[in-house]
């Protein structure tokens, strides 16, 4: 099945664009994350590793361009899609 160009497009934008919103979200995260890890120790609770926060940040960001990317770019080409196919289909009737 051939991609159209307007698709391509589309999905090309909506990720630039879900991008830059998951990347927000990460530096929101980063700034708003917890205090310091003084807390937990004292609580008996170990911190988590850098490795477990940045694939968590990474899952974070994936999660919210791949959303941004549906939602907002194939979720509306798709009604399009079926809106145009349901108005030529019945077009060709009459």
């Amino acid at each position: 099945m051939k991609v159209s160009v307007q698709l391509r497009q589309t999905i090309i934008s909506t990720g630039v664009v879900g991008g830059c919103f998951g990347a927000l979200v990460v530096l929101g995260l980063l700034v708003v994350g917890p205090g310091s890890d003084a807390r937990l120790i004292a609580q008996g609770i170990a911190p988590p590793g850098w490795g477990a926060v940045a694939v968590s940040y990474l899952t974070v960001f994936a999660t919210v361009t791949a959303g941004s990317v549906v939602l907002f770019g194939l979720v509306p080409a798709a009604i399009s899609y079926l809106f145009d196919r349901l108005v030529n289909g019945r077009s060709k009737d009459i």
